[in-house]
């Protein structure tokens, strides 16, 4: 084969997953144009190489999608092309992101740029808000501004935030560095008010004082000393976490999941199908709660998942995230771990897999952290 032709489409190929890297953690319109340029590149390498060799380890991926395709062909009752858009393109990186990173094998310099690309990515979308926030002098909350000026969802950045922080200590950035990004993320998500996203950091958190014990006196402990006390007088956290949690004066949630429950113990083993969950979640619902009047998910991936599919497809759903927890361990891949397990704690308070930035984080990590398995 033509060297030049191997180097140039190397070097698209870097750029391309570069872009995607980037594009992550901002509105939905940059990440969609992102994958349409991933789409295309496959195809015009496809037509050119024909040599593409697939891993096993994307199987579940793959199995995941086809569950929704069929599930959604067989069940669905209404516009099956403008829902199939809606439903089921969304859910295409988890067989075309894949497919893009079995064409070339990153060497671990590409591995480095590629997370700190998206590190740097996710920080600029904080620091955007910030300021947005500024020149608006208070007129709104920063959560509002986040949601207005970005179209993120404040679970998926919390999301974003702390795999992106994930990636800078297993690539081994320099401490200060780590330092002043957790500083950056604990502060945000403060003022986000996100209650799943502090619980993430914390947890991770726990993990790096475990692993560098020497470094508890010196950054660990006046931390907590002086954020902790703020976090809970003086932020939209500690509001949030005093209302729902200590005084649960917002009970919706609770009752959503047991909505929820109702619905899939009246079509235990296949569900509802992919594109009737919402009006079966509404059935179960009182009529004049808050969840019923905005048409809520059930802001739950385990009770989403059985409502759509049934017990059958939550089993496939927990054989994909034990199979790669299986595949982080055996190979020592930390990294991957840890993603699992994030994305399955913050999964009991978000459907992930209902919102394009859930799945497209999902269907990137797995692959990027299977193709370069690093202690």
């Amino acid at each position: 084969m033509n060297l030049s032709f191997i180097k140039n489409e190397t070097r698209i190929f870097e750029i391309l997953l570069l872009n995607l890297m980037c594009s992550l953690p901002w509105g939905f319109a940059y990440t969609n144009i992102s994958f349409l340029l991933i789409i295309l590149y496959i195809f015009i390498f496809f037509l050119k190489n024909k040599n593409i060799q697939f891993k096993i380890e994307y199987l579940p991926l793959f199995l995941f999608f086809i569950v929704h395709v069929l599930s959604f062909g067989i069940y669905y009752e209404g516009d099956l092309l403008l829902e199939s858009y809606n439903l089921i393109y969304p859910l295409l990186p988890l067989v075309i992101v894949p497919i893009f990173l079995s064409m070339i094998t990153l060497s671990e310099n590409k591995y480095d740029k590629l997370f700190i690309t998206f590190s740097i990515s996710t920080l600029t979308v904080g620091i955007f808000v910030l300021v947005k926030y500024i020149l608006l002098e208070g007129t709104v909350t920063l959560r509002d501004v986040m949601l207005l000026y970005t179209n993120i969802h404040i679970p998926y950045y919390a999301l974003y935030l702390i795999v992106s922080l994930l990636g800078l200590y297993f690539i081994k950035i320099q401490s200060r560095f780590l330092y002043l990004y957790f500083l950056f993320s604990f502060t945000i998500l403060l003022f986000l008010g996100s209650k799943m996203g502090i619980l993430n950091l914390v947890f991770i958190s726990s993990l790096y004082i475990i692993l560098e014990q020497r470094k508890i006196v010196k950054y660990v402990i006046p931390l907590l000393i002086i954020l902790l006390p703020l976090s809970f007088f003086y932020t939209p956290f500690g509001k949030r976490f005093n209302q729902e949690v200590i005084k649960q004066t917002d009970k919706s949630r609770v009752r959503n999941w047991a909505s929820g429950k109702k619905t899939i113990s009246n079509s235990l083993w296949l569900g509802y199908g992919v594109g009737n969950t919402q009006e079966a979640l509404q059935k179960y619902r009182p009529k004049n709660s808050y969840e019923y009047k905005e048409r809520y998910n059930s802001h739950n991936q385990f009770i989403a998942i059985a409502v759509a599919f049934g017990i059958i497809g939550l089993i496939l759903y927990f054989f994909m995230m034990f199979y790669y927890l299986y595949i982080g361990y055996i190979k020592n891949n930390y990294f991957l771990i840890l993603f699992i397990l994030l994305f399955n704690i913050s999964s009991f308070t978000e459907n992930l897999f209902d919102r394009q930035k859930g799945i497209v984080l999902f269907s990137v990590m797995v692959p990027l952290l299977i193709s370069k398995m690093k202690k």
